[in-house]
């Protein structure tokens, strides 16, 4: 298969959007068939931000692509078949008149955004009008050097067939995700304390240096965790390492504050994130799995505020974990190490079945 490399420049401009929408001159819901949607930044293409009149003042267009210029959802490209009004952080990409017939939206539409989501934009590193228009993008060819329509054609439908299977399976992941172990500490064990956690346990706080461009800039070998929970919490990998040892991390802010983490080997953290190391002089008292799968039941319910929670180093210091006692008042390791054996498989199986759906989910399909 031929293929030609182009600037997006080259077969593509960008028309301007609206100044001065506001969420005041949006509504919340269709009043009726003269209303057209208002489409924003997001990752879902059938989301709709509101909805202004056909014969508003606001520009309209139909028939081309959107992509996300900022924020979490950077980078990503939805074709927009039928009229829509554009709001804040969302641009327009346009062909120029003398490869309409020759070039496929959607298919442009799939490489566009494979190599905008490649490129890690984000808050820090904004998707400009200027780095998308120089990005270079592949588009097959005949024997005559022309863009061949129909092979971009195929090529598209055979990504929207596997996406589509990707949906469905996404379906199967919504219904399986909720599943998780369930432990009733108290009734599991005759004597037991709740100790807080700082008794056994020194916390530590990531740093601000591990941003997107100092990864991108320093690539290694080495995880650096944040608040993220898929991918096991990693957002990158650099050549340096803040921390080896065995601990326990937790997610400090966003809708999945207080998700806690296993981990083993040379890692760093963002501020978003934070590490419990044991004290030495309970290693052997202590089973970090045990309290892992203890903090991984409960410590979600200390995390405060609505939609982006927070569960800071200092909201720590209040959290108490129970743990059995010997009848000589020592930290009961035998018993500790039960549950471990009875449900950290179990619950280990259930969160690799997570992930793997996760990571379906997430994977970007190469034309």
């Amino acid at each position: 298969m031929r293929f030609k490399t182009v600037p997006i420049k080259e077969i593509l401009f960008s028309p301007p959007t609206n100044s001065g929408l506001k969420k005041i001159h949006v509504e919340q819901v269709r009043i009726n068939s003269d209303y057209i949607p208002v489409y924003s930044a997001t990752k879902d293409d059938k989301f709709v931000y509101g909805w202004v009149k056909k014969d508003s003042k606001w520009k309209k267009y139909k028939n081309l692509l959107t992509w996300v210029k900022d924020g979490s959802s950077s980078g990503y490209v939805f074709y927009r078949s039928e009229e829509f009004v554009p709001y804040e952080k969302l641009k327009i990409l346009k062909l120029k008149e003398e490869y309409l017939d020759t070039i496929d939206y959607q298919y442009l539409k799939v490489v566009i955004q494979n190599k905008l989501l490649s490129m890690g934009f984000g808050f820090g590193f904004k998707c400009s009008m200027e780095r998308v228009m120089e990005t270079e993008i592949k588009i097959p060819t005949n024997e005559n050097d022309e863009f061949d329509f129909k092979v971009q054609k195929k090529l598209s439908d055979s990504y929207n067939s596997i996406s589509k299977l990707k949906s469905d399976i996404a379906v199967s992941f919504d219904e399986f995700k909720d599943i998780k172990i369930d432990i009733d500490f108290k009734n599991e064990f005759n004597k037991y304390t709740d100790v807080p956690l700082t008794t056994f346990f020194d916390l530590i706080k990531g740093k601000a240096t591990y941003t997107q461009k100092y990864i991108r800039n320093n690539q290694g070998d080495f995880p650096v965790y944040s608040s993220q929970t898929s991918n096991n919490g990693e957002i990158g990998q650099i050549n340096s390492f803040d921390h080896d040892l065995e601990c326990l991390s937790w997610t400090t802010d966003g809708i999945y504050a207080g998700t806690v983490f296993y981990r083993n080997g040379k890692f760093s953290m963002t501020t978003h994130c934070g590490a419990l190391v044991l004290n030495d002089k309970y290693k052997d008292l202590i089973s970090l799995k045990y309290v892992y799968l203890f903090l991984f039941l409960n410590l979600k319910d200390y995390a405060i505020g609505e939609g982006n929670k927070r569960l800071t180093l200092e909201q720590m210091k209040s959290v108490s974990i129970l743990i059995p006692f010997d009848d000589k008042d020592i930290p009961d390791l035998v018993q500790q190490e039960r549950i471990v054996n009875k449900y950290y498989k179990f619950h280990k199986v259930i969160d690799e079945l997570n992930d793997f759906f996760e990571n379906i989910n997430s994977t970007m399909i190469e034309l």
